[in-house]
């Protein structure tokens, strides 16, 4: 999988999981994330694991490293069980939206000077 967001970015797995639910449009084909196998090359080998139970601080210690490259990511889909209920369990704002928010004591609110600044440009 070819992942257009940069996972660094991301404070948790369910951000992580939501981008590559737009990515593939699982809302709308009813399908959802079962396993997300990541595999790297590391000073100690080809590395591979299962990232969704994992702490997400330790997979982003896996990206972070220098040392790693050649990274791929396989994700298995599963079927929802009820299409019309929403399968996103990120309250991140997505990565290319996010310096439009302010989402300081868990309020999203519009970050107005960032807006300005940008809108300047």
């Amino acid at each position: 999988m070819l992942c257009t967001h940069d996972p660094r970015l991301l404070n948790t797995i369910f951000a992580f999981k939501d981008v590559i639910r737009r990515m593939y449009n699982c809302q709308n084909i009813g399908m959802d994330i079962l396993m997300l196998q990541l595999k790297h090359s590391s000073s100690e080998g080809e590395v591979e694991a299962n990232i969704l139970p994992q702490a997400w601080d330790d997979t982003l210690e896996i990206f972070r490293d220098e040392q790693n490259k050649n990274y791929s990511l396989h994700v298995v889909f599963e079927p929802v069980d009820d299409p019309e209920t929403s399968i996103y369990e990120s309250t991140e704002a997505p990565p290319e939206a996010q310096t439009f928010f302010d989402t300081q004591n868990m309020e999203v609110q519009l970050n107005a000077s960032r807006i300005r600044r940008r809108a300047l440009n």
